[in-house]
Formats: C-alpha cells, structure tokens, sequence
C-alpha cells in the first residue's frame, strides 16, 4: 500500500507493506498513535524528543575532552593500534587523548542521528532502516 505524507514543498511516498506495518507497529505504540500517524509526524520530523541532527557548523558545541581522560588503555593494550592513533592524531594537529575523544564524540553523534526515541528517550528504531521502506520523495 502507498502511503504519502506532505512535508513542506515535496511529497514522501512510503511502500506501507505487511512487514514495515509491523516494525513501525511497536514504535507507534509507543506513542499511542496509529502506524500511519506516526508515519506522517516521522516524515515531518514531529517526533518528540528525537536528538537533532549535528551539523559541521555544531563543532564548537561538541563536548571536550575531560580532565583526566587519558590514552593509556590504547598505550599499553594494542601497540599497532597506538602507532595508528597517533599518525592520526597529527593529521588533525591534536594530541593522541583529544583525538580518541574526538572520535568518540563524532560515533556517538552519528549513531546518534540514526535513532527513532520513544518519548522516554527509549531508542526504539533505526532511521536508516524505515527509509528503506521509501518509495520516493519528490518535489512538488
């Protein structure tokens, strides 16, 4: 079945099947809204409490590395690992701690931008999965 939602200036259309009916069923309980309500509110990015997406231009607003944070479990653990950190680290013209932390930052960001939060917070799907299921998304 097609679903359509009207987003601002284009139209998404969605291959509501049996089996994208049934993962977005426990999502959209979640809510208490039925799977074609919490489709639309999805499309529109209307859910609550969903984490926004970080852009290029949020690198000032990125945590920074914690007093204390140190390198030392790569130092002693993995050696071609620690070799490999720091010729990375100075690519980046940071110091080897800054850099493990960076990188953790930019992972979490990034699994991030891919969950669908129940309005607890509980991650309850994948983004990239449920676009999957898009047919297509045209301008009008």
């Amino acid at each position: 079945m097609r679903f359509e939602v009207q987003v601002k200036n284009r139209v998404i259309v969605w291959n509501l099947n049996h089996e994208f009916r049934e993962m977005l069923k426990p999502m959209a309980a979640s809510f208490g809204w039925s799977v074609e309500d919490f489709l639309r509110r999805y499309s529109r990015n209307e859910l609550p409490a969903q984490v926004p997406w970080h852009t290029d231009d949020d690198d000032d607003d990125q945590p920074k590395t914690p007093k204390g944070f140190t390198a030392a479990a790569f130092m002693s653990s993995d050696r071609e690992m620690w070799e490999r950190i720091k010729r990375a680290a100075v690519l980046d013209n940071k110091a080897p701690a800054d850099y493990i932390w960076d990188c953790i930052v930019a992972a979490v960001c990034s699994d991030e931008e891919s969950m669908v939060l129940a309005p607890d917070g509980r991650v309850i799907g994948d983004q990239f999965y449920i676009r999957k299921f898009e047919i297509q998304g045209s301008e009008i």
